[in-house]
């Protein structure tokens, strides 16, 4: 098929006449012409599963259709001739429930009759049809789901007819994890069912265990995954009585009862689609793609082209990690249709494979081979299977060839950043063999690997010259053992920082016979360790060996990094910030697992019990997660109080909801990219890509509009019109485009305007990579000319700013009212005892001894570093302008904070505030990212749009999103703590005397609202210990980073990490259960925060005693010492800490909401109208569950509407836990003004027209007790039955009464002024290099008090090895503080991934900065394959949540700010998950302790593996 490609989507045939062969199947899809949104684009690299679709194809064999599930982000158009694609669309749709509440409402606008008018019989007829209908749907729902098996599950492949007949119904998939609220922001969710939904027809019934293992290639960023896995597992054919007895049973709305689901997974399958799949030849475009038959074509073909531009395709999923290497092929050749690269066959000495083989189909092989012949995990084949399956994720496996993956790790020996294959460590270390073809000489031969290596050594340019074939992976003998390790960021869909395969082959006397120790990550292509594998040849095995052998791999691993790093190869390699001497360490420790797991298995003697452990394979044999969930209700309060689902799951889950990157744009639309800054800090000016000379604009345009057709427009600075702000943020100090310099990479200099997203994308890379020049940087402050030269370089850490003195001043000249709490000492504290000549930098922990008021203290002396975040929002950040006329704009971008957007797109136009609308969709996720820093997307956005007169619409790239916007800030803490040793009074030991807290944060380029953060963290540092000698410092930093922003929990996280260090290190020095310990130093109601606000509502320690019960503490510590005693190789760590968390802005200004509600007088229906943004968190259904009590009317005639500054025109920022709190109030006042307006309406009729009247009109509710107006009615002359208010509104219409009610909510608490914080004096306020003072009197500001507190506590137990500095969460038990939940299911969804959330940060989630060269400071940790957010892996095994029951402190008065007596959840549950972190931390310092080591030390989050592993400072001598 020449110069197009045909394939089905959706059932129907598709063709694409010259398809550019770099079209990925999620670009198609998603365009204007096609529209099929429910795939999404997460990550562009198959590292996150929202992309997923169904990829079909025919088996001619088996004479069946196969469907596997594929990212299709990583999929060209040109590879899918023939094949079958079904989106989440193609598997069916959700109709509109029948409206039950239909009522007959005249529609003639003048002289409309009277309420009593009678309903004509066509009306009644139809109504009559919708009741039967609405009955028959619900009866059909209620057959459809007693059908489907909670076990297993049918699948179809339906016709063209078949399909058209059978859409209408909702996946069964999609329902079932719905019905179980695993959806929150939804951005995710479609991902997750065709992944189910392609398993399960391939797997009608799988185990739970089964069904876990199939997400690894799945993130959510929302859920915490517990909710996602509950809802699939109810799939499994184990899912038993008592399962489902644990289940959450979660409620859906009346309407959500008629949604059908199908009985089977349907799956479109045209009779078209049965037959052998066509070549595709693409010829007529830049870039050309061929499709050859057979080996000889192929091999004529790669002949016939130059090798350096030709690129052999059969998965394409090497585009997720070499994507930048793409562009330079001109040729694409993919080889799926070559029959002699499939098939594993089994021989009497191994298995062969051919080259083509997906890991899926080696895996199922290898999987049934093991269980048929019995294998060990330890055999070759186990070893093999252990790296396939630990290999991407599933979706990526079901697309990827095995040859692919060997030829990365070939091509990158020599360039580019190499790639540690795990399979091809396996196939060496297991002495398979590779079948080549040689391109050239077309020999074709059978090599081991280590030869083909020694070959490529030598000769680079062979790797050209290569076609793989096969494979032959021999079976080895009984006489081996064969182990596969990798140690990884996280535990799965993430590559290796080192990995091995370790084979040992002995006789009966345990002498080696043979041994292969194989590494990759050490040098750029798998390694073996020949100096240890022959000093080890022809010994008798055993433990006294290991330090010499160990010894001699140290010292052998060492010097093939030196010889690597000495040539230079890693010179142009973006760092991923891994250590020589950690990844020595690995290979170390891998090697001695090998051995200990080989004395296991063979000595008759065995190993000593306290080490065997290293021998253990705990990877894929953790056991299935599971947890439990537990909360009170008030039913009294119902639809409040009750565990609703969210409003749109159902469309969620079938991709139904429309993101703002799914707002289509007009025929005349464009779309735009940044141009962004390549260095950290400089003066830039545009250049010519060929001559390098400077240019400008002008020029640029014009050589952009030559080299790619589909520019338009290039916008920067010089666009803004006249009047408008450049300088935006929360100091003016942030321009929307860069002018002169960049102080971070990523900061946008330009926008690109072209005709479609993926070539705004190219063309801005092109000219941020080709067109930019720099020089260093000129510094502009007044009254000083010249800064030292020193200044000219980018700072990157927080410890760099502090020897610099870079700090954020306060008062700046760009705004004087900016400034932050300084310290916060608690009044009447001495100080007299604090080292405050202590260096800032001195990192080394220190025991002292001090007198505090006559008592003997311990004061520990020791310092925390807490890491930043990516927020990794599954929608990245995207904003749509449309002009309008009469010089309007409407301006829809993806953030939390409309009014900040309102305000930044006017003042950027110079625009009136009235002329600009901005509407806000659902968000795909925003923890605070899209706040702030989302006006540098919104106004850029909107300046294009006015400038051009046309829709501009950008959705960012994923590597762009991260390098330009701010993350989580960093922290750096000292402190020093002192501790009452109890020798003046025994019952005073463990008191704490006295607490000094030093801090600096990472605010990064520029203010944002780093002084916000800061603030938070002053007011929360304190958390819930009274402590009677306080004092907390903190300083902002500059630093040449995307300036830093709001993440959830708002720095609380980062402050409770140094906190609690400083509480754990005083509890170990006096040798105190760090639980007691808290206990001795935890507020009790009527105590006073050291910043004056008195905890009137505290029962912190009811909580504490709860979680220490809920958790078993006593009985897990007992277990847990008993583990470590008898490990010596794995230790364990349980721990406690609780949270008391400030609730509300501190600023009183900002904490309002307001919200209208409308009445239909057609059908009493309900429109609401606020100022909230639900991002995931179910606020609109928990403001629904208000209206509908309030106004005692079904949630189904309720539409709460995402806020629009058209209507409300001042939205405070969705963020800080308070989107429901406050515009809940501002709901249920307004609600609470109609309801009394109606019901003041309906008794003067009653007092007019007398009780006989009001029955005749159907509008007496005072005789219907609870049921009230909503009670349902049938007047004399009415058909059908009406609810009461429904006639009531009818009535109240004719009557003229108002049917609108808004109001303004002023938020109650919070309301009195801080009374005991300082503020910087002047004589500490120096200026910075680009920052001036402004001239005032003093930095003072004003900071208000919380409105309330939360008061939280967790206990979680880590298991760590010790060895690699691995960690798995065994258990956690979450306790959190709700008050009296508006809705358990979406709070307890709250908890749970916010929790998860803190685990990401507390464990994977690393950021790593080019530490040198000519991109210093630049971010290389900026998507899936580098940053590691938590997968479904990550969460404990055991997670149990509980919502403290109210009820068990009813002696403590309830807080009456409260709506309806509920607490913030959005934000303190992240803080929780440093229970994790403490929980390593006693594991780790267990080890220490056992190996003489100091139980003082510093450890920082994240603790990362290699964090881990740095602070257990295992040494050569203890492997003794």
């Amino acid at each position: 098929m020449n110069n197009s490609v045909s394939f089905f989507l959706n059932g129907e045939e598709v063709t694409i006449t010259n398809p550019k062969p770099d079209l990925l199947l999620l670009d198609y899809l998603r365009s204007n012409e096609v529209g099929l949104t429910g795939a999404k684009k997460g990550c562009g690299q198959g590292g996150c599963g929202a992309c997923t679709v169904i990829l079909s194809t025919w088996n001619e064999k088996n004479q069946a259709a196969e469907h596997k599930s594929i990212n299709s982000c990583l999929r060209p158009v040109c590879a899918l001739g023939g094949m079958a694609i079904t989106t989440i669309e193609g598997t069916g749709g959700i109709k509109r429930p029948e409206n039950k509440h239909l009522t007959f409402t005249p529609s003639s606008s003048r002289g409309a009759s009277n309420l009593a008018v009678t309903a004509p019989p066509a009306w009644n007829k139809n109504k009559a049809d919708l009741l039967d209908s609405s009955t028959s749907r619900k009866e059909k729902v209620r057959q459809q789901l007693a059908s489907i098996s909670t076990n297993s599950i049918s699948s179809n492949c339906l016709s063209e007819q078949e399909n058209q007949d059978l859409h209408e119904g909702i996946n069964p998939v999609a329902h079932r994890l719905a019905v179980n609220n695993g959806t929150q922001c939804g951005y995710c969710t479609v991902g997750f069912v065709m992944n189910m939904s392609a398993f399960l027809a391939a797997n009608p019934s799988p185990t739970k265990k089964e069904i876990e293992s199939i997400f690894d290639g799945n993130i959510c960023r929302c859920t915490g995954y517990r909710s996602i896995l509950t809802g699939m597992k109810t799939f499994a054919s184990d899912w038993s009585a008592e399962d489902e007895a644990q289940r959450m049973k979660c409620l859906t709305e009346d309407k959500c009862q008629q949604v059908l689901v199908h009985e089977s997974i349907n799956i479109p399958f045209p009779k078209a689609a049965k037959m052998a799949l066509p070549p595709i030849s693409i010829l007529n475009s830049t870039q050309k793609w061929l499709s050859p038959e057979t080996v000889d074509e192929l091999k004529d073909i790669l002949r016939k082209n130059p090798p350096d531009t030709t690129q052999i395709v059969f998965g394409n999923t090497s585009f997720g990690v070499y994507a930048e290497e793409f562009p330079k092929f001109k040729l694409f050749v993919d080889i799926k249709l070559i029959p002699e690269l499939y098939g594993i066959s089994k021989s009497e000495k191994g298995l062969e494979v051919g080259a083509s083989t997906t890991y899926s189909e080696l895996l199922t092989h290898l999987d049934q081979l093991i269980k048929k012949e019995n294998l060990a995990p330890t055999s070759r084949i186990g070893a093999i299977q252990y790296m396939v399956h630990r290999t991407a994720g599933m979706i990526v496996r079901n697309a990827a060839s095995i040859a692919g993956n060997t030829m990365l790790e070939l091509k990158h020996i020599q360039s580019g950043p190499p790639f540690p294959s795990d399979l091809f460590t396996a196939l060496f270390g297991t002495d398979s063999e590779i079948r080549i073809l040689r391109v050239k000489s077309g020999k074709e031969s059978r090599i081991k690997i280590s030869v083909l290596i020694q070959q490529l050594l030598k000769a680079p340019e062979m790797v050209h010259d290569l076609i793989i074939l096969g494979y032959f992976i021999p079976f080895g003998n009984a006489n081996e053992v064969t182990l596969s390790q990798k140690v990884a960021l996280r535990e799965v869909n993430s590559h290796s920082i080192v990995n091995n395969c370790t084979r040992i082959e002995l006789d009966q006397n345990l002498k080696v016979k043979e041994v292969s120790i194989v590494f990759a990550g050490i040098a750029p292509v798998a390694w073996k360790a020949s100096s240890s594998e022959q000093w080890l040849k022809g010994k008798t095995l055993d433990l006294d060996l290991l330090p010499k052998l160990t010894t001699i791999l140290r010292r052998e691993v060492q010097k093939e990094l030196n010889q690597w790093e000495s040539q230079g190869r890693y010179e142009s390699i973006p760092s991923e910030g891994f250590t020589d001497e950690y990844k020595t360490n690995l290979a170390i420790s891998f090697l001695y697992k090998a051995v200990i797991r080989t004395l296991l298995e063979k000595s008759t003697q065995g190993v000593p019990t306290d080490l065997s452990s290293a021998g253990d394979i705990n990877w894929g044999n953790w056991g299935l997660s599971n947890g439990t969930q537990s909360y009170e209700i008030q039913d009294f309060k119902k639809p409040l109080s009750q565990p609703y689902i969210k409003l749109m799951a159902f469309h969620q889950a079938m991709g139904q909801v429309h993101y703002t990157h799914e707002i289509p744009l007009p025929p005349v639309g464009k779309n735009a990219a940044f141009i962004q800054s390549k260095k950290s800090l400089a003066n830039y000016h545009f250049i010519n890509p060929d001559s390098k000379e400077n240019i400008n604009e002008e020029v640029l345009e014009r050589i952009l509009r030559d080299k790619f057709p589909s520019f338009f427009k290039l916008i920067n600075s010089k666009d803004i019109p006249v009047g408008g702000m450049n300088l935006q943020g929360m100091a003016f100090d942030q321009p929307v485009f860069a002018t002169d310099n960049i102080l971070y990479p990523g900061q946008a200099i330009a926008m690109v305007i072209a005709q479609t997203e993926q070539d705004a994308i190219e063309i801005a890379e092109y000219a941020s990579c080709n067109c930019v020049g720099y020089s260093p940087i000129t510094w502009q402050n007044a009254g000083k000319d010249q800064w030292d030269k020193s200044w000219e370089e980018p700072i990157v850490s927080i410890e760099d700013a502090i020897k610099k003195g870079s700090i954020f001043p306060d008062c700046p000249s760009t705004a004087s009212f900016v400034s932050h709490i300084w310290k916060i000492t608690r009044p009447g504290t001495e100080l007299y005892w604090v080292n405050l000549k202590r260096d800032p930098l001195d990192k080394t922990p220190n025991l002292r001894k001090e007198k505090i008021d006559g008592a003997s203290c311990l004061v520990v002396e020791n310092t925390q570093i807490s890491g930043e975040q990516v927020h990794f929002y599954m929608e990245t950040q995207a904003c749509v302008a449309f002009p309008e006329d009469d010089d309007q704009i409407l301006v829809h971008p993806s953030s939390q904070s409309p009014m900040e957007m309102h305000q930044t797109v006017a003042s950027t136009l110079a625009a009136e505030h009235n002329k600009v609308n901005v509407d806000i969709r659902q968000l795909g996720g925003g923890y605070g990212g899209k706040t702030e820093q989302a006006k540098f997307v919104a106004a850029p956005v909107a300046v294009a749009a006015h400038a051009l007169n046309r829709p501009i619409r950008l959705a960012m790239k994923r590597e762009h999103d991260t390098a330009m916007i701010g993350k989580r800030h960093g922290y750096y803490g000292q402190y020093q703590i002192a501790v009452d040793q109890g020798k003046l009074r025994e019952e005073d030991r463990g008191i704490i005397r006295g607490l000094h807290l030093k801090i600096w944060a990472d605010g990064g380029a520029f203010y944002d609202c780093s002084y916000i953060v800061s603030n938070c963290v002053q007011l929360r540092i304190d958390n819930a210990y009274k402590v009677k000698n306080f004092e907390s410092q903190l300083d902002v930093c500059r630093t040449n980073k995307a300036p830093n922003t709001a993440m959830r929990a708002f720095g609380d996280i980062q402050g409770k990490l140094i906190l609690e260090n400083a509480i754990d290190d005083g509890a170990f020095s006096i040798g105190m259960d760090p639980v007691e310990f808290r206990r001795k130093n935890m507020y009790v109601r009527g105590d006073v925060t050291p910043f004056g606000q008195a905890l009137s509502y505290c029962y912190m320690r009811d909580v504490w005693k709860y979680v220490e019960e809920k958790s078993n503490y006593r009985e897990k510590l007992q277990e847990v010492d008993a583990f470590n005693k008898a490990n010596k190789w794995k230790k364990r760590g349980v721990y406690m800490i609780p949270v008391k968390y400030g609730s509300g802005y501190n600023l009183v200004m900002i904490e309002q909401a307001a919200a209208i509600v409308s009445v239909y007088s057609g059908d009493g229906s309900v429109s609401i109208n606020q100022g909230g943004v639900d991002m995931g968190q179910g606020m609109m259904t928990k403001v629904e569950q208000v209206a509908a009590y309030v106004l005692n009317i079904p949630m189904e005639l309720i539409q709460i509407h995402s806020p629009t500054t058209k209507s409300i025109p001042n939205p405070t920022s969705t963020g800080g836990s308070t989107g429901t709190a406050y515009n809940g109030e501002a709901v249920k006042q307004a609600c609470e003004k109609m309801r009394s307006r109606i019901t003041e309406f309906g008794f003067k009729l009653l007092k007019d027209h007398g009780e006989e009247w009001c029955k005749e009109q159907g509008i007496d509710f005072w005789n219907h007790g609870s049921a009230g107006w909503s009670a349902s009615i049938k007047r004399p002359i009415d058909q059908h039955p009406k609810l009461i208010w429904q006639n009531l509104v009818a009535l109240a219409y004719q009557y003229r009464v108002d049917l609108i009610a808004s109001f303004t909510a002023p938020i109650p608490g919070g309301t009195t002024p801080i009374p005991a914080m300082t503020f910087k004096p002047n004589s500490e306020n120096k200026a910075i290099p680009g920052i001036d003072l402004a001239k005032v009197p003093s930095t003072a500001g004003v900071v208000d008090s919380f409105v309330g507190f939360t008061f939280s506590a967790a206990c979680s137990e880590v298991e760590v090895d010790i060895l690699t500095g691995e960690v798995k969460i065994l258990k956690s038990d979450i306790v959190f503080d709700m008050g009296w939940s508006l809705n358990p299911a979406i709070d307890i969804g709250q908890v749970e991934g916010a929790f998860v959330q803190g685990v990401g940060y507390v464990l994977t989630e690393k950021l790593v900065f080019e530490p040198n060269g000519e991109e210093k400071g630049r971010l290389n940790t900026l998507n899936t394959w580098t940053y590691k957010p938590p997968a479904i892996t990550t969460i404990p095994l055991e997670m149990n949540t509980y919502l403290y029951p109210r009820s068990n402190s009813s002696e403590v008065p309830e807080n009456p700010n409260g709506l309806f007596s509920s607490k913030e959840v959005g934000e303190p549950p992240l803080v929780l998950a440093t229970s994790v972190f403490f929980a390593i931390k006693s594991a780790i310092r267990a080890s220490r302790l056992e190996r003489g080591l100091s139980g003082y030390f510093k450890l920082d989050a994240p603790a990362t593996v290699q964090e881990v592993s740095r602070v257990l400072e295992v040494k050569k001598q203890d492997f003794k």
